[in-house]
């Protein structure tokens, strides 16, 4: 069995969940994904986490300014190739030199260096991670032995505990409803 999806790290790509029958015993299931972002996230950051499209974009500046503030400018000397830099402006200068992005005229491109960079970004050349928070020395570590595994899932626990659940709520019958013909329109 032969599948076609279109599956891709684009934002907005895949619209709704797709399932893919691998073989007789594996599906792949395919679906939007959800990013969490923190209430006070700045539309750089936004842009950083794929979130929103580089080619819609007004200003790509933002998020390449962000892309600087996180990153060493060592790494990005190196990744570029580029001599050292000052600013977020010479960065792009001397990316778009060294990329070749160039209006007419030889004047350099530096939207299109910015795009460049939030590519880049995207796709994972530059290479980018976090480090988790620090742990407060003060605060207790929990950790202990087992010597048995925990309880394992029970489904018809789940089930009997749903199922007495409905069997208290009340029945329609006990709610005394008010029947209205078809015919009368609802007026509140």
């Amino acid at each position: 069995m032969l599948s076609l999806v279109n599956v891709g790290s684009t934002p907005g790509l895949t619209r709704s969940m797709q399932e893919i029958q691998l073989d007789k015993n594996v599906k792949l299931l395919d679906c939007p994904g959800v990013v969490m972002i923190r209430s006070g996230a700045n539309d750089a950051s936004k842009t950083l986490l794929n979130c929103k499209r580089i080619e819609k974009l007004d200003d790509p500046t933002g998020p390449v300014k962000e892309i600087l503030r996180r990153c060493p400018p060592s790494m990005l000397v190196t990744l570029y190739k580029l001599p050292s830099f000052d600013s977020v402006d010479d960065f792009l200068q001397k990316v778009a030199t060294v990329r070749g992005k160039l209006k007419k005229g030889g004047v350099m491109d530096v939207e299109a260096a910015e795009r460049t960079g939030l590519h880049d970004w995207n796709q994972g050349k530059i290479p980018y991670n976090a480090m988790p928070p620090i742990r407060n020395q003060g605060e207790p570590l929990e950790a202990k032995i087992v010597f048995e595994l925990g309880k394992e899932f029970d489904i018809d626990e789940v089930y009997d505990a749903k199922s007495s659940f409905i069997r208290s709520l009340k029945s329609v019958d006990d709610l005394n409803p008010m029947e209205v013909p078809p015919e009368l329109p609802n007026q509140f």
